[in-house]
């Protein structure tokens, strides 16, 4: 994906994405083409929520804070 931090935890591999720019123009569309099943698709149904919310600069204000909680 070109972007992140992967390190090894036990027996699995974790990607580290932690920059904005990247999880909005590589992680979402990635995944939006690669459809996330079962309960991980309402987390990222929240994730996309969230990542329009930061986009539109509501994560500013009491309110967006409160919409995102």
């Amino acid at each position: 994906m070109n972007c992140g931090n992967v390190s090894k935890d036990r027996e699995s591999f974790v990607l580290k994405v932690s920059k904005f720019h990247d999880i909005v123009n590589k992680i979402i569309p990635f995944y939006q083409e690669n459809k996330v099943v079962g309960v991980k698709e309402k987390d990222f149904a929240d994730l996309i929520k969230v990542a329009e919310l930061m986009k539109n600069k509501k994560h500013l204000t009491l309110e967006g804070l409160d919409e995102i909680r």
